[in-house]
C-alpha cells in the first residue's frame, strides 16, 4: 500500500516539474528572456532522463524477479 502511494507522490511530482517547466518556457517567451534555450532543453532532457531512470528499473526488476541472487545463482540450485 505504501509502495502506491509514493508512486502516486512521485508521478504527481515529475508532473508538477514538467507543468512548471512549460509554464516557465511561456514565461520566457512573454518576456524575452535570456534563459528561453537552457529552458527548452531542460523541457527536452528532463522527459529523457525520467524515462531512464524506469528503464534501467525495469531492467534490474526483471533480473530479480527470476531468482537470481547477485551471485548469479538461482533459488532452485541452491
Amino acid at each position: 500500500m505504501k509502495n502506491n502511494i509514493f508512486k502516486r507522490l512521485i508521478s504527481l511530482l515529475i508532473i508538477l516539474i514538467i507543468v512548471s517547466l512549460f509554464g516557465g518556457i511561456i514565461y520566457c517567451i512573454i518576456t524575452g528572456s535570456k534563459y528561453l534555450l537552457p529552458m527548452v532543453f531542460v523541457s527536452m532532457i528532463i522527459p529523457v532522463v525520467i524515462y531512464l531512470i524506469v528503464w534501467v528499473k525495469k531492467v534490474f526488476s526483471k533480473s530479480d524477479e527470476r531468482g537470481f541472487d547477485i551471485d548469479g545463482e538461482s533459488d532452485e540450485e541452491k
